[in-house]
């Protein structure tokens, strides 16, 4: 039996907030935007209700490795929220009846909370996809997940739900994506200012210690790249994201592994500390679009 059904209160929701992860998170300026809105109407409900506004469950669309996933983890974040993954494979079984029945037990376990959480369901459209190949199995599991919002999710405040697909949102069945049920956030492949974002903060999450071009560096202080670098340095992040258009800050961060993995070969060969410059950066750019 459910117990504190009534919507949690805006100060004990404000008391589990976490420090802001989505800017951990660079580029998706709009998506970021978008969640951000969704999570204060979550954490300030009483205001929210005189406007008849109530918090929405969403579906993060667009290609993969926009970082849809992490987007989705820095909302739960926000919200003081636990995060719990459903991936599609979760949910499809080869039994009759065993999807519909896996599904609701997702759902009744989390209508126990009496705390936040976030369902999120990956790659939705490997069971939910309207494409007219739908089995006798997926589409039980399918009414199973919108029967969820005609009643139960009104019962229990606390659950919010969100899902992510890498195909077009046209692909998911209407009746979905309608209000009141999912609500569509596009999540597209990032701009050029966006990509130089997504440089200047992957590079800062490797903790890479870069040579400042022209500037004496006070070792008293920590080193920030992406401060120094927005400035002076030994990057140009402009030349890097021209040069990665149409990529996404997955295949980024790839790049930059890829780059460190020939640094470390050159300091083992040489024996001497080897800096990530821009040259092998942009030498290890063009290997990937042979």
């Amino acid at each position: 039996q459910l117990v504190n059904m009534e919507h949690p209160s805006s100060n004990n929701l404000l008391d589990r907030v976490k420090p802001d992860q989505f800017d951990s998170i660079g580029g998706a300026y709009t998506p970021k935007q978008a969640l951000r809105k969704l999570a204060e109407t979550f954490l300030h409900p009483e205001v929210a209700s005189l406007y008849g506004i109530r918090p929405s469950h969403f579906i993060l669309h667009g290609p993969s490795g926009t970082g849809k996933t992490s987007l989705v983890r820095a909302y739960a974040n926000m919200i003081g929220a636990e995060f719990e993954e459903v991936p599609s494979t979760k949910i499809i079984e080869k039994w009759v009846g065993g999807s519909a029945k896996q599904l609701q037990e997702i759902f009744d376990n989390a209508y126990l909370s009496t705390s936040p959480i976030v369902l999120f369901f990956d790659e939705i459209d490997g069971w939910a996809a309207d494409n007219g190949t739908q089995s006798g199995e997926t589409l039980q599991a399918l009414r199973v997940f919108q029967q969820q919002f005609n009643r139960r999710l009104a019962e229990n405040p606390h659950v919010i739900i969100a899902a992510a697909t890498n195909c077009d949102i046209d692909d998911l069945p209407p009746a979905l994506v309608r209000s009141g049920r999912l609500n569509p956030i596009d999540v597209p492949l990032p701009t050029e200012k966006e990509r130089c974002d997504i440089w200047m903060t992957l590079l800062n999450e490797y903790h890479i210690d870069l040579e400042i071009a022209g500037r004496e560096r006070d070792d008293s202080k920590p080193f920030n790249p992406v401060s120094d670098l927005s400035t002076v340095g030994s990057y140009d992040f402009t030349t890097l994201s021209q040069l990665t258009t149409d990529r996404t800050g997955s295949d980024i961060r790839q790049m930059i592994d890829s780059a460190l993995a020939v640094c470390l070969e050159k300091h083992l060969a040489s024996g001497e500390v080897q800096p990530l410059t821009q040259e092998i950066l942009v030498a290890v750019i063009k290997q990937f679009y042979r």
